[in-house]
C-alpha cells in the first residue's frame, strides 16, 4: 500500500509534525509596471512544504499584487528539511529573502544573532491585537532577550492543537468503557491493555523528541520555570511523574521506540492497529482515513489529554522578516496580509490547521452546526476533531514561548529522559542534573 502523508510543518513540536515529499518550488514573479512609474519592488517569501497549497497561495499573492501596483512577490517553496540550513546560508550572503516562514525554536536561534526583527517594534498596536494572544505569547522569547525588550519572533501563521485520538476496538476488548481522562487512568489502563492483548499497547508516547517532555510535565501541573526564569522542574512531582514513566518503560507495558522515536512512528504504530491512543494533531485523521480505512472506522476523538487541562498544547509557524532584507516595511505589510482572517481562513479549509487570529477562529466553520442533531456524536469525525481543536485553542490562556537558548534545553531534556527509560540515572538525579545544566546554560558564570 503507498503510504501518502500530509504535510504542512514539524512543531518543534511537537507533538505536530505533518509529513509530505518535499520538493522546491519558485513562482516567477509577475511583470506588473507601476503607473507612477517608480522603481518596482520584489519581495522574496520563503516557505516550508507548501507547495501542496499552491491553489489558496497563489491567488493570495496574485491579489496583493494587484492591490500593490509595483511590488511583485517571488514565493519560493523548501522542503522542510533544508529550511534551517537555506536560511542560515541566506542570512551570511548578500541576498537575504523578505519573509521567512519558520518555527519559534530555530527563529529564536536567529534572534540571538540578531538576524531578523522584533516585530513588536513594526507592528501595530491594532494589527497586534487581531491575534490570538496565547499564541502571540508561544511566538515572543522567554527571559533575557537580544536588546528591545519583549521579542515577538515573527507574525503569526497557522497552528496545530493536539487531540486525543482513540480505538475503541482496542478499549472494549480490554474491558474499557471510557477513555482515560487523568494521568492515573491513562497509567492504568496502559498496563491492563498490555496485559490483556500482548501485541497492543496503550500508548507510545514521545517522551524524547524535541523537549517534549517539558511539555508533558507542563500538562501534569508541574512548575517548569520560576519567575527569574530558572528552571524549577525537578520536584517531587516531577519526579514522580517522570518515575511513573521508568516504570511503565522498565516493565514493557510502552513501545521500546519510545526511547527514541517519535510522532511519525507513533503514527505507524496506531495505523498498524497496535494503539489504543495516539496524542496527535487532528491532521492525523486524514492520513488515517487514507492509509488505514479499517483503523479510521474504529477511532473516535476527544479533547486533548487530560481532560480539562488548562495547559492547551499547541504549535505555531510563524513569518520572520530577517533584519537585512531590503523592504522590512513592505514585508511586514505582506505578511499581515497572509495572515489575516480572510486569508487564514481559506488556509484553514484547504489544510488540516488553525488560524492564529481571532475572527477567523471563530468562523461557523469551526463550530457545530445547529442541525447536528445529537452535537459532536453525529457529526463526521475529521470536523469534530476540527471543531475540538478550535475549542481547546480559542480557551488557551498562555503558549510555552521559547527561550533564545531553546534548542540547546530540548536537546538536554531529551538526553535526560533517556537515561532515566534505560535506568542510567533514577529520574530524581536525572531531573536534577538536566535543570542544573539548562541553569547554568542560560546563566553561564
Amino acid at each position: 500500500m503507498t503510504v501518502r502523508f500530509l504535510s504542512l510543518f514539524s512543531l518543534f513540536i511537537m507533538s505536530t509534525v505533518l509529513f509530505l515529499s518535499g520538493c522546491h518550488l519558485e513562482t516567477t514573479p509577475s511583470k506588473i509596471v507601476p503607473k507612477n512609474g517608480l522603481r518596482p519592488i520584489t519581495l522574496e517569501f520563503w516557505t516550508l512544504q507548501m507547495g501542496t497549497f499552491a491553489d489558496v497561495l497563489n491567488p493570495m499573492i496574485e491579489k496583493y499584487e494587484q492591490t500593490h501596483p509595483g511590488i511583485h512577490i517571488h514565493w519560493v517553496d523548501l522542503p522542510f528539511s533544508e529550511g534551517p540550513k537555506k536560511t542560515l546560508a541566506a542570512m551570511l550572503s548578500p541576498h537575504v529573502p523578505d519573509v521567512v516562514n519558520l518555527n519559534p525554536d530555530f527563529a529564536a536561534i536567529l534572534a540571538q544573532r540578531q538576524a531578523i526583527w522584533n516585530i513588536n517594534t513594526l507592528i501595530r498596536e491594532k494589527d497586534r491585537r487581531s491575534y490570538l494572544p496565547a499564541v502571540w505569547q508561544a511566538v515572543t522569547l522567554s527571559g533575557k532577550t537580544v536588546s528591545d525588550g519583549s521579542f515577538c519572533l515573527g507574525v503569526p501563521w497557522y497552528v496545530s492543537t493536539r487531540v486525543t485520538l482513540y480505538n475503541r476496538r482496542i478499549l472494549k476488548e480490554s474491558g474499557i468503557e471510557q477513555p482515560a481522562r487523568t494521568w492515573e487512568e491513562l497509567f492504568e489502563q496502559i498496563r491492563t491493555i498490555h496485559r490483556i492483548n500482548n501485541a497492543a499497547y496503550g500508548l507510545m508516547p514521545t517522551l524524547a523528541e524535541n523537549g517534549s517532555f517539558l511539555k508533558e510535565l507542563k500538562k501534569a501541573d508541574v512548575p517548569l520555570w520560576g519567575n527569574d526564569g530558572q528552571a524549577i522542574f525537578a520536584t517531587e512531582k516531577g519526579i514522580k511523574f517522570l518515575s511513573q514513566w521508568v516504570s511503565l518503560y522498565q516493565s514493557k507495558n510502552i513501545p521500546a521506540e519510545s526511547l527514541s522515536e517519535g510522532q511519525r512512528a507513533a503514527v505507524d504504530q496506531y495505523q498498524s492497529g497496535r494503539l489504543a491512543y495516539l496524542l496527535s494533531g487532528a491532521n492525523f485523521l486524514k492520513i488515517i482515513q487514507e492509509n488505514a480505512p479499517s483503523i479510521y472506522r474504529e477511532t473516535d476523538v476527544a479533547s486533548q489529554f487530560p481532560t480539562n487541562n488548562q495547559n492547551i498544547d499547541f504549535s505555531t509557524m510563524i513569518l520572520t522578516l530577517p533584519k537585512h532584507g531590503a523592504h522590512p516595511k513592505e514585508a511586514l505589510d505582506f505578511a499581515l496580509y497572509i495572515t489575516n482572517a480572510k486569508n487564514q481562513l481559506a488556509l484553514s479549509k484547504k489544510a488540516p490547521v488553525l488560524p492564529s487570529v481571532k475572527a477567523a477562529l471563530s468562523n461557523p466553520y469551526f463550530q457545530a452546526k445547529s442541525t447536528a442533531g445529537s452535537g459532536l456524536q453525529s457529526i463526521e469525525l475529521i470536523e469534530k476533531a476540527r471543531i475540538i481543536s478550535a475549542s481547546q485553542l480559542l480557551r488557551a490562556t498562555g503558549g510555552s514561548a521559547p527561550f533564545p537558548e531553546q534548542r540547546d534545553i530540548n536537546t538536554q531534556i531529551d538526553y535526560t529522559v533517556q537515561l532515566a527509560l534505560l535506568q542510567k540515572k533514577n529520574a530524581k538525579q536525572a531531573l536534577a542534573e538536566a535543570q542544573a545544566s539548562i541553569n547554568e546554560m542560560r546563566n553561564p558564570h
